[in-house]
């Protein structure tokens, strides 16, 4: 068996070898040693001095918003009596996320920053009403927060009152506004189920009525008001009976859902409306909206309109006004309707109804002589 020649790199044995043996380069073998005794060292170092694990660091406290935009470093008050410089919220906040928390700002160090106590779940410094859970901390030795644990309970106005007992670093008494108040966000309607102008009759026998929070019956009911063009229509208020929780929408139960059952159809061709009367109130101890809500439907005003574009719409395919009328009293005859010459006695909704089994009757006709 013949041997395979081995191939060799001319460059490589070129500078590899020297008349055919190995050539070992001096430089490179003290690098080489150099190296070695490097690795050497850092070893034996390490097992010396063994690195300390890494302790995880504590979570930082929240800082409430006020701290982007006031320096929490005492000013220069010159002779200025102590009092509060700056407090919030105010106005209206969600009641979901109530973001920076409960703050007062005072106008003199209160607290010395050596002496910063830790956060505490009481404080009789501040007092918050209704009662809120959740944690009292300084910042620096002017800002004393407030940061609640969980929500707040919607259309409710809260209360936050500065002890008059409290003195500054120099011992100075407080003086001027100490009580402050906020509110979180009222009641509002989001919606009326049916909605839109062509809603047909058989869909308006209950009307759901959705607020934007949980809404107790007894204290709602005395403020809803169900109307249909104007007029006042009795209902039946209850909680709706949920057969798919596909009807639940985005919500877990029906605590903010309310259904309208009206004692009477409504007339056809009117709009409907549920009003929420000013005064009204989720929960007893709930404060009151002081405006009206209001949201509504229309009954066929759409397909009324239809209804009266339709002898154009069937000039428009037909050959003759007869071949009209005729499409007409054979469509009124197929549905039931009474009619008297070009002119249709009836509820136009009755004929809306079908207009898809009108116009599959008038395909049908076309193809046929009137004449």
């Amino acid at each position: 068996m013949t041997k395979e020649p081995r191939i060799v790199n001319p460059c490589t044995l070129r500078r590899c070898t020297r008349n055919g043996k190995p050539r070992y380069n001096p430089a490179m073998k003290r690098m080489l040693l150099a190296g070695l005794a490097a690795a050497l060292f850092l070893a034996l170092a390490g097992c010396a001095a063994p690195r300390p694990s890494r302790v995880p660091r504590a979570a930082e406290p929240r800082v409430p918003a006020v701290l982007a935009a006031l320096d929490t470093s005492a000013p220069d008050m010159g002779d200025q009596s102590f009092s509060v410089a700056e407090a919030g919220p105010s106005g209206v906040v969600p009641h979901e996320n109530l973001e920076g928390g409960i703050w007062v700002l005072f106008n003199k160090p209160v607290v010395a920053l050596k002496t910063l106590a830790k956060p505490a779940a009481s404080s009789p410094l501040l007092a918050i009403s209704p009662r809120v859970q959740g944690i009292y901390r300084w910042y620096g030795s002017r800002l004393l927060s407030f940061e609640p644990k969980g929500q707040l309970v919607p259309a409710t106005e809260y209360t936050f009152t500065v002890s008059k007992s409290l003195q500054s670093l120099e011992g100075d008494a407080l003086t001027g506004q100490t009580k402050f108040s906020f509110r979180t966000e009222p009641l509002e309607l989001v919606s009326v189920t049916p909605s839109g102008s062509d809603v047909v009759p058989e869909a308006s026998g209950e009307v759901i009525v959705t607020f934007n929070f949980p809404v107790d019956l007894k204290t709602i009911l005395p403020f809803i008001r169900l109307q249909a063009g104007g007029a006042d229509v009795p209902f039946k208020a209850a909680r709706p009976v949920i057969t798919d929780r596909r009807q639940l929408g985005p919500y877990e139960n029906t605590d903010r859902i309310v259904s309208l059952k009206p004692a009477k159809e409504f007339p056809r061709n009117t709009d409907v409306k549920v009003r929420i009367l000013p005064g009204a109130k989720p929960r007893p101890e709930n404060y009151a909206t002081n405006v009206e809500l209001a949201a509504g439907f229309q009954l066929g005003a759409l397909l009324l309109k239809r209804f009266q574009e339709l002898p154009l719409l069937l000039d428009h395919r037909c050959r003759s006004a007869l071949h009209e009328v005729r499409i007409l009293q054979l469509g009124a005859r197929f549905l039931d309707v009474p009619i008297d010459g070009l002119q249709v006695l009836v509820d136009p909704l009755h004929l809306l109804w079908h207009i898809e089994r009108l116009a599959d009757l008038h395909e049908h006709l076309s193809a046929r002589d009137w004449r």
